[in-house]
């Protein structure tokens, strides 16, 4: 059966700023991902992948690459005219430099696209790697990760973006107006990444039993860096006491710490602890109950159980952090018009 076009009046195009061309084997391998690729060494290990990979075949050549024809900037990293990153074949090229194949092609044959900006290699990005259908937002979280900050994380956690709805709660307790949405989008993630950024990456470090730190759990250590600081020693204290769950059941005034322990291994207050925002057992539930008890170990109090108004912790969570920058902003703004005072 054959097919003729008859009238048709959509107008024939070209497109410019593409180009193909044939590329050795040694000059694709030294080419780098783009800033938002997932974890590939995760997504190289999957079985699938290795069954699709680990014989070379023809369509396996075919790869996509994107120019820079000028300098960007993206998310405060620059990113300099000519620069040029693989946004197809990057786990392929995992494969060819790991000989994990029974060959490697001399050449492949690639597609260049010529952008502007980073903006335009995302949406490159997402064509290939559809963040609706073949990626979740937990694996862009690694590519944000090591991309656009330029972290690599070590605990598995943090590796896989398993603490992607405790980041989002606690963008949520520190933001309300800004991320007052349950469902998370994908474009919204550099965002949420940046405003916990130095917490995410004391967090990688102390995570050292990964199966102990549910969503709730991460999401109460970030908030409790945020507000206490990155490097404050009772706080790791009590961040290595839930990490190990240690906890004294010897009295029966009890600090934080073994509260906190107590109920992620009894499941008694909350049977079924989950990640609704407004569910029974959710997020309104555990995230304030953690942060109450990390408050009391903070404070060298001891207790028997909950005092009142524990509900609303995570509400309150940052009032003093907010006011302490609002006054910090303040003397900054005096600053600056006192200097235009003087030029003048």
């Amino acid at each position: 059966m054959s097919f003729t076009v008859v009238d048709n009046k959509l107008k024939k195009v070209d497109f410019n700023n593409v180009k193909m061309e044939q590329m050795s084997i040694e000059d694709f391998l030294q080419l780098p991902e783009v800033p938002m690729q997932r974890n590939t060494e995760g997504r190289a290990s999957k079985i699938k992948v290795k069954k699709m990979l680990r014989v070379l075949k023809a369509p396996h050549l075919e790869v996509s690459l994107v120019k820079l024809v000028k300098d960007c900037v993206y998310y405060g990293k620059k990113y300099k005219k000519g620069w040029t990153a693989i946004v197809n074949g990057n786990t392929r090229k995992y494969y060819w430099v790991n000989n994990l194949t029974d060959k490697i092609p001399n050449n492949v044959n690639a597609t260049i696209y010529f952008v502007e900006n980073i903006e335009e290699v995302r949406d490159i990005y997402n064509m290939f790697d559809n963040p609706d259908s073949s990626e979740r937002n937990q694996e862009k979280l690694y590519g944000i990760l090591s991309g656009l900050y330029n972290f690599e994380p070590n605990c598995s956690k943090v590796i896989k973006g398993e603490f992607l709805t405790g980041l989002h709660y606690a963008c949520y307790k520190l933001d309300p107006a800004k991320y007052n949405q349950p469902n998370i989008k994908s474009e919204n993630l550099p965002f949420e990444v940046k405003e916990f950024i130095e917490e995410i990456k004391v967090f990688d470090k102390i995570c050292l039993t990964p199966r102990n730190w549910d969503q709730a759990l991460v999401c109460a250590a970030l908030m409790s860096l945020k507000r206490y600081g990155l490097s404050n020693l009772k706080l790791m204290e009590c961040f290595k006491r839930i990490d190990q769950r240690q906890m004294d059941t010897t009295v029966s005034e009890q600090d934080g710490a073994t509260h906190i322990c107590l109920e992620w291994k009894t499941d008694e207050k909350f049977p079924s602890k989950g990640t609704s925002w407004n569910r029974p057992n959710g997020f309104s539930d555990t995230v304030p109950f953690a942060l109450y008890w990390i408050e009391k170990f903070m404070q060298d109090k001891k207790q028997m159980q909950f005092g009142r108004g524990w509900e609303t912790t995570a509400t309150t969570w940052f009032d003093e952090y907010h006011k302490m920058n609002n006054n910090l902003n303040k003397i900054f703004d005096l600053t600056e018009e006192n200097k235009v005072a003087v030029s003048a």
